[in-house]
């Protein structure tokens, strides 16, 4: 198996290792033949061979080549060239990659990205294009800011084609920031708590928020009261926090994360709510069947094949769909061809990290070679 690169290696720190290497095996420290052994001329010999053999330093860096898993020194060179340029940029696609990418260290995700040739193509194909503009750049900033978990997402990534054709920046809701039509949901059911705390028995008697939470609850006592209270403090205030919470599994560990922009607010609320009304646990967190969280994402692959279709159609200069993306983004440029791609493999990358479906349509960018 190939040994992964560090992040921010030199060429001169792989200039380094080839001669360390030399320099092992001419003193008979077997610690070289791991890496010496890629060379067919050693695959099948003994340590105490390759050590007596004539190696030369070209040779060896071969060999290190191969041991990193490329073809060659020059593959080698150019890559990590381009994974020096690509960890500039790493905080631009920070949030890509797998499940539980956004707990992977800034290493991991070089590790990632290093490992997909289309990402080292995107970086690869930027350096042609030269200094992007501001516009550009600004564009970038909010195609890294889309998240798959967040109720506005399709909205979001609509927004981003819609800069792209014109090279106008905007800006996308972010974590944290529901949209209009969860925003007016949860102020909804914070009024109707908060009837419910007042104990208006016979008022709301058409409020269709106010009749399920006085479902689920069931009758007030101190504890929900208290637990209420923290809910609707968080409703109002998503950096709210509740006091003494820790962990994950307790009611008020709950109620701290709900998060108002996640696209399954409503379905989070009403087991909360459920739970309240219990008094106790009723799910955990992460768990399948468990509340949704920050990064947790629903299937969107029927919405999201057809624009990404018509997009990467465009990139290629292959109009096939004829689609509404492929009318609106115009004439290409180098910057918008790129910013397109990005978005494509940004959206794509996403999806496949919930693992459903099959994988979505890719833009025709040329491909880096290990």
């Amino acid at each position: 198996m190939a040994r992964s690169l560090p992040t921010r290696l030199s060429l001169r720190y792989l200039k380094e290792e080839a001669k360390d290497v030399l320099k092992a095996k001419r003193s008979g420290n077997a610690s070289c033949c791991p890496t010496l052994r890629k060379l067919s001329r050693f695959e099948r010999r003994s340590d105490a061979e390759i050590l007596a053999s004539d190696v030369g330093l070209q040779e060896v860096q071969f060999a290190l080549a191969l041991d990193y898993g490329f073809k060659d020194w020059n593959h080698l060179s150019r890559a990590v060239a381009l994974s020096n340029h690509v960890a500039v940029r790493l905080a631009y696609w920070d949030r890509f990659g797998p499940a539980e990418g956004f707990e992977k260290s800034d290493h991991g995700k070089m590790q990632s990205l290093l490992a997909d040739r289309e990402w080292l193509a995107l970086a690869a194909m930027e350096e042609r294009i030269g200094p992007l503009s501001e516009e550009c750049r600004a564009i970038r900033r909010q195609i890294a800011n889309l998240e798959r978990c967040h109720g506005a997402f399709l909205e979001n990534l609509n927004s981003v084609l819609g800069m792209i054709a014109t090279m106008t920046p905007g800006r996308v809701l972010d974590c944290g920031t529901p949209g209009e039509l969860q925003r007016a949901e949860a102020e909804a059911y914070a009024r109707a708590l908060e009837a419910w705390l007042d104990e208006a028995v016979g008022a709301g008697a058409d409020d269709p928020y106010l009749q399920e939470v006085r479902r689920r609850l069931g009758e007030a006592d101190a504890r929900k009261v208290e637990l209420v209270r923290h809910l609707i403090a968080k409703f109002r205030d998503d950096r709210y926090g509740v006091p003494g919470v820790e962990g994950f599994d307790s009611i008020e560990a709950h109620i701290q994360h709900q998060e108002p922009c996640i696209f399954n607010l409503a379905e989070n609320l009403r087991l909360v709510l459920d739970e309240i009304g219990r008094g106790q646990t009723l799910v955990k967190w992460k768990y399948p069947g468990g509340l949704s969280h920050c990064g947790a994402c629903p299937d969107r692959s029927d919405e999201l094949r057809p624009i990404l279709e018509d997009v990467c159609s465009w990139i290629s200069g292959v109009r096939k769909s004829h689609g509404e993306w492929s009318r609106r983004l115009g004439e290409p440029s180098d910057e918008k061809r790129w910013l397109a791609a990005c978005l494509c493999k940004h959206v794509a990358a996403m999806h496949e990290a919930i693992g459903s479906g099959e994988p979505m349509p890719r833009a025709a960018v040329p491909v880096s070679e290990r």
